[in-house]
């Protein structure tokens, strides 16, 4: 259990401070919403099972944290592309090769190589390699480790529920549940659109 909870911890951040939990707070949590360990299976393919069955029960305000890459190819296609994952992906940033956010307001790219910095969630990964060919990983969990975790953002019921499991229990059969029933997973988005052209400036 406390490796699980480690290697969420390293993944996940409080979406409101983007500082991560401690693993004692993932631990506590996950004995709230009852989450089973299985020998057979692997620690880090838990740890993401896991990291679903906790935002699905909104016990706490965790989000994964977001990746940060390097994205290389040929303007002006580059950029575009990249802008479109942002217009599907809200969570999704597009940077300069200094770190400095783009926006709507920036100059439109001349043609020739390019190199960006890219904040996207870790499950794009596959989806911004397809379309920009050469990425690489700069920062696996982009997250604030300034200060310590004040618990931000959690409410009165949820942090009672996370000092007491047993008042989880209290709260849903009182009406109201802490845990709602779980969303539907949204359906695949093709970017099929978006692809670069073959031939690209190295």
């Amino acid at each position: 259990m406390k490796d699980i909870c480690t290697v969420i911890s390293q993944k996940c951040v409080n979406k409101v401070t983007k500082k991560p939990f401690p693993a004692a707070i993932i631990e506590q949590s996950l004995k709230a919403i009852g989450v089973t360990i299985r020998l057979d299976d692997s620690v880090k393919k838990q740890a993401l099972q896991f990291i679903k069955a906790l935002e699905d029960s909104q016990l706490l305000p965790i989000e994964r944290a977001l990746m940060k890459v390097r994205c290389t190819g040929a303007d002006p296609e580059l950029q575009t592309a990249l802008r479109g994952m942002c217009a599907y992906h809200p969570r999704c940033e597009l940077l300069d090769s200094r770190g400095v956010a783009l926006d709507a307001s920036t100059p439109a790219p001349t043609a020739g190589p390019a190199s960006y910095l890219f904040l996207m969630e870790p499950h794009l990964f596959r989806d911004v390699e397809k379309l920009c060919g050469s990425v690489q990983v700069i920062e696996s969990s982009v997250m604030d480790i300034s200060e310590k975790f004040l618990g931000a953002g959690l409410s009165a019921k949820v942090a009672a529920a996370i000092a007491s499991p047993n008042a989880v229990m209290a709260a849903n059969a009182a009406g109201g549940g802490a845990f709602p029933a779980p969303t539907a997973s949204p359906a695949p988005v093709s970017y099929t659109h978006l692809t670069l052209p073959t031939k690209r400036i190295v």
